[in-house]
């Protein structure tokens, strides 16, 4: 006889501590809605000030079931209780990959009205470079889905066989993506705004998510010029003086220029890329 076992993992998110409701009420929207006849005992309550949905999947013949608990936060934390040992993994490695994907279906709904700012910090503010044509080209052929890149690829190949020959075409082509192999991360960083190195390996991010009824004032009234601004406002008074990004500085800045910012919907948060890519 087996052994029965609860399963328990987390979930990352960033979705910010006023849509964590919204998210337990679209997981229930999205995945158990639709497939109602699968499920029982739903329902909600909070503890300690924390949400949770919980409800029960059952099997279509009866003969087992799984008590699942989604408790709201960051990260969201996902309990199943299997009602005996003779439940599937793949079941339960369905719940999880199901509530993932979930999770992220609502991260997507929110980010499409989320607001990003990034800083890396150093001696003088770094500008961001202007987004020009051949930025834009050069963008799409290096950080697209590679598509661009392997049309353009194909017209240099005829070019170098008409031009160069059958004899030393295949030479030429060898050695073109060496060398754009080669400088490929160079080229990346030159499109890049900022330089993460081992002095300054951190990136600050802020991201707000912006309330449905000011997305289409915001949209129209703050161009990316002014958003610009507001981002150098912010960091002049925070990480230019060796301070930490907070709420009320923010909020400060964005009223300024005449946005009210709900605190409950910004996020400030640093990563340390350089270390990130370093393990990889």
């Amino acid at each position: 006889m087996g052994v029965l076992e609860e399963r328990f993992f987390k979930i990352q998110t960033e979705v910010s501590p006023a849509y964590q409701s919204d998210l337990l009420m679209f997981i229930y929207r999205k995945y158990i809605v639709p497939f109602y006849r699968n499920f029982a005992n739903v329902r909600r309550w909070i503890l300690d000030g924390r949400e949770t949905l919980a409800f029960t999947l059952l099997d279509p013949n009866g003969l087992w079931y799984v008590d699942v608990e989604v408790t709201a936060g960051n990260p969201v934390e996902v309990r199943m209780k299997p009602s005996d040992p003779n439940v599937p993994d793949r079941v339960l490695n369905k719940i999880k990959e199901d509530l993932i994907i979930t999770i992220q279906m609502f991260e997507d709904e929110i980010r499409r009205r989320t607001l990003y700012f990034a800083w890396v910090p150093s001696k003088h503010f770094a500008k961001e470079k202007t987004f020009t044509q051949k930025r834009k080209i050069l963008s799409q052929i290096f950080t697209g889905n590679m598509l661009l890149l392997f049309v353009i690829f194909i017209f240099f190949s005829y070019a170098v066989f008409i031009l160069a020959g059958p004899e030393y075409a295949p030479i030429i082509l060898v050695i073109s993506q060496f060398i754009l192999v080669l400088f490929s991360d160079k080229i990346i960083m030159r499109m890049g705004d900022w330089s993460i190195t081992e002095e300054s390996p951190y990136v600050y991010i802020l991201q707000y998510h912006i309330p449905p009824e000011d997305f289409e004032y915001i949209r129209r009234n703050y161009p990316r010029e002014r958003l610009l601004q507001i981002k150098r406002e912010i960091y002049e008074r925070t990480l230019a003086l060796g301070r930490t990004i907070d709420v009320q500085t923010v909020q400060d800045v964005f009223s300024q220029h005449g946005i009210t910012i709900r605190p409950e919907n910004l996020l400030v948060k640093s990563v340390n890329v350089y270390q990130i890519i370093k393990e990889v």
